[in-house]
């Protein structure tokens, strides 16, 4: 009796573990998918859009993300990259309904090499932007020329297009 006890109890115990992981993974998946450009990709990144609407809102604020993901062992650098590198740049010209846009940049990790330290994001990393457009409650046509820096020990300048 005691044995079949002890069994309910893992049984038991397994099913809520199991309640715990599908609770984290759905929560994490949005309630509604957003719009995303395609991915440029080189030897060492990749870069994209992301949208987190498919259409403009109301107010004419529109969040979104730059995406970047990175080889093992390659970073790009954060806004105020520290004794060397360039953070990415966005160009928005030959957008349409489109004011301006602000970055908003993840808090970077400490990277030192050669005895420079620089502050760096790797892997796989979203720097969320909030544009705006000039005109509520039309469609706004975003192009983005991002230029960056992917290092490793040496730096490769990129540049993206993006739609």
């Amino acid at each position: 009796m005691r044995l079949m006890a002890k069994f309910w109890a893992r049984v038991q115990l397994f099913s809520v573990l199991v309640l715990i992981i599908f609770m984290a993974i759905f929560m994490t998946v949005p309630a509604h998918a957003g719009d995303a450009s395609a991915w440029v990709r080189n030897d060492h990144a990749a870069v994209r859009l992301v949208s987190a609407h498919q259409s403009l809102p109301a107010d004419g604020a529109i969040r979104l993300g730059l995406e970047f993901t990175l080889k093992p062992g390659w970073h790009i650098y954060w806004r105020a990259p520290g004794d060397a590198g360039i953070p990415p740049q966005v160009d928005w010209a030959g957008s349409d309904n489109f004011a301006h846009a602000v970055i908003r940049w993840p808090l970077p990790e400490r990277f030192t090499i050669f005895g420079l330290t620089t502050f760096v994001y790797g892997g796989n990393v979203i720097l969320p932007i909030t544009a705006r457009a000039t005109r509520a409650g039309e469609t706004i046509k975003l192009r983005a020329k991002v230029n960056y820096l992917a290092c490793e020990k040496i730096c490769i300048p990129y540049d993206a297009s993006l739609t």
